[in-house]
Parts: structure tokens; C-alpha cells; sequence
């Protein structure tokens, strides 16, 4: 799920098909614990190729859940890279019931753009 990028500091994760709870949270574990980097590490999220079908306002506060039992992954700064408009209306909506995990959280279309305000700037 996750590649690090030592040479731009950055943890880069491509999502695509369905999304598994269970192997979402294995990845942030996995994340924390690394030794590469630090566990608040930026992070560039492509969900491009995300299935958003079976994405509940509910499934998305039990993620939230999951960020939130590792709180030193915070915080972070995330971009997430959506494909069309459903994604981002989803993302939106999963950052404003993120927004007391205490990352800053923003949403794209583009890639290079996001890529962009990703490594602009160190948290």
C-alpha cells in the first residue's frame, strides 16, 4: 500500500479496487512502526482507482477510528488525489469528520498538484 520516497521525504499509497479496514489499519501500523522515517510522515494518497461504491459516511468515521488509535502519525500532512467528482465529495467529506485527528488533510484531482502542496512545505 505504501512506498516511501526517501529522496522527497514522503510516503506515497495507490488504494484501488475495494477498501479493507482491517488492512487499512495493518498499513498504518506498519507506518508507525517503520524506522525510515518518522510515524507523522507527509503522505500523497492516490484513490484514483478506488471503488467509492461501497463507501458509507459510517465507514468512513471507523477509519477515522483507526487514524485516531495511532496518535503518533499525528499529525500529518496528507494530500489525497480523488478521480472525478463522487471522489471528491467523498474525501471532502472524510476530511471534515477528520478534522480533530489534527492533520492537514486537502483534496485534488491532479496528481502533480497535489504532489506539489505535498512537498511544499514541512509540518
Amino acid at each position: 500500500m505504501f512506498k516511501y520516497n526517501k529522496q522527497k521525504d514522503a510516503l506515497y499509497c495507490v488504494l484501488s479496487g475495494g477498501l479493507d479496514k482491517n488492512e487499512f489499519r495493518q498499513e498504518i501500523k506498519g507506518v508507525v512502526e517503520s524506522t525510515e522515517h518518522p510515524p507523522n510522515i507527509r503522505s500523497i494518497w492516490d484513490v484514483t482507482e478506488l471503488d467509492f461504491s461501497q463507501i458509507t459516511a459510517d465507514f468512513q468515521r471507523e477509519l477515522i477510528l483507526i487514524r485516531k488509535s495511532f496518535p503518533e502519525r499525528h499529525p500529518a500532512r496528507i494530500a489525497v488525489v480523488v478521480p472525478d467528482q463522487l471522489g471528491f465529495g467523498m474525501a471532502r467529506m472524510y476530511e471534515m469528520l477528520s478534522m480533530d485527528v489534527g492533520d492537514n488533510l486537502k483534496v485534488f484531482y491532479d496528481f502533480a498538484e497535489a504532489e506539489e502542496w505535498l512537498l511544499e512545505a514541512h509540518e
